[in-house]
């Protein structure tokens, strides 16, 4: 081969690399706004983030020291965050809203909300939510195995405390 062909090959082959690049880059720059935003929310609330998640456009993290549980999530440009003490909390749920639609004579089902769901020990507490999933904002990716690790993970942890 020539040293024109060489150069030729090396440019289409950055050229095909560079977009790839730059998404894992603005990725990992969107990941690091959010933890600092979550670490920030504990902090005010005298915790630490101990184990932290991302998934999309949410990140849930927890302090196992003071077991609380941590959510941020950044959704058509508004920031949304919440807390649980999970010592206020009977049991977490992972709920799952879907509808059945047809489709070419075929039955599809549509995810179209996937909800981590605090129940409170006292009755006149209010249910806390977190929404991992609308479909009206995005595409499900990765938040239905998610909502399920982390409400076996909550659960256990709050078996252990009772």
């Amino acid at each position: 081969m020539d040293l024109g062909s060489i150069t030729v090959g090396t440019i289409i082959v950055a050229i095909c690399i560079i977009p790839f690049v730059m998404m894992a880059i603005n990725k990992k720059k969107k990941e690091h706004k959010m933890l600092q935003a979550l670490n920030h929310i504990a902090t005010a609330q005298n915790h630490t983030i101990s184990d932290y998640e991302f998934c999309g456009d949410f990140v849930i993290g927890r302090d196992k020291e003071l077991n609380t549980i941590f959510f941020y999530k950044e959704s058509n440009g508004q920031a949304l965050s919440s807390s649980v003490n999970l010592s206020t909390i009977k049991n977490c749920q992972a709920i799952k809203a879907h509808r059945t639609v047809k489709s070419d004579g075929e039955r599809l089902t549509i995810t179209e909300r996937v909800v981590l769901a605090f129940t409170p020990t006292n009755v006149a507490d209010q249910e806390v939510n977190f929404t991992l999933y609308d479909v009206d904002n995005m595409q499900l990716n990765g938040e239905l195995q998610l909502a399920d690790t982390w409400s076996i993970l909550i659960n256990k942890r709050l078996q252990l405390a009772s």
